[in-house]
């Protein structure tokens, strides 16, 4: 089979993609190469090609970065590298689908109720709340996405209250928690094998390794001392953490009043 040859076709005055003037080969306003030529299977290939090619270097560039430096990825985004790394909003929802897809291959250990026994004897209370506790874990696995997004300012207005002298204003310290949180799903996942094996050490450090992440991104996002912006980083994270779990346990204790108001009668 013969090599296709593109054929020239007339020029243009504008952009056949956003129709702007146009004032040379490339549009000022879309960036299309306006080459008017006929369109053959080759430049199909060597089109796909080069859009996957820029959809995909970004997000390993962001995954390996952040990695290393993640507050830095965070001040260079901030600072007007928006083609250089993944945006943070989109950055943090993929990590998050993901997680859920893994979720599905390796499912989060659930505690039996069965189990629910005070010196050998059926506890009812204890049993409802397993329940509870077995529900709000398939809730929060469910709408994972929806509960970043809600908590994500907490976190927000922490780390601002805590670097209120950085300069950096409610919008900047929400791209920082938006990275930090898609590397904390990641971390998670590297783990989550071993969690669904029901490896206690696994699941409390999938928990508790925000704490250290937002510390050490803390230190190349923030202006001042390397060890006062890691301490104020950790400490925003814990309170953070502690605000989910004190909310989610809430959340279990009013599922066991509504669903099983009789173990509070029963007692």
């Amino acid at each position: 089979m013969g090599t296709e040859e593109p054929t020239l076709l007339m020029q243009s005055e504008v952009c056949q993609n956003c129709r702007a003037p146009l004032t040379g080969r490339f549009c000022a306003s879309c960036g299309q190469d306006n080459r008017l030529q006929r369109l053959t299977f080759r430049q199909v290939l060597s089109e796909t090609a080069d859009e996957l090619f820029k959809l995909e270097l970004p997000i390993a560039r962001t995954v390996t970065e952040l990695a290393w430096r993640p507050g830095w990825v965070a001040a260079q985004y901030v600072e007007g590298r928006r083609r250089t790394f993944t945006n943070p909003l989109k950055y943090c929802l993929l990590l998050t689908a993901i997680s859920l897809i893994a979720l599905q291959i390796w499912p989060a250990p659930e505690i039996d109720p069965e189990t629910a026994t005070v010196d050998g004897e059926p506890d009812e209370f204890l049993a409802a709340w397993f329940q509870a506790l077995n529900e709000m874990q398939e809730w929060v696995t469910r709408y994972a996405a929806i509960i970043t997004l809600l908590l994500l300012p907490l976190l927000t207005a922490l780390s601002r209250l805590f670097f209120l002298r950085s300069g950096r204003n409610f919008a900047e310290h929400y791209v920082l928690g938006l990275y930090i949180h898609g590397q904390w799903y990641l971390l998670t996942l590297l783990l989550l094998p071993l969690i669904t094996n029901e490896i206690v050490w696994a699941a409390i450090l999938g928990q508790l390794v925000i704490i250290p992440l937002y510390g050490l991104a803390a230190i190349h996002f923030f202006p001042g001392r390397t060890w006062i912006k890691a301490v104020l980083g950790g400490l925003a994270a814990f309170l953070y953490l502690l605000a989910f779990h004190l909310i989610y346990y809430a959340a279990a204790f009013v599922i066991v009043m509504v669903q099983s108001p009789e173990v509070f009668t029963n007692g």
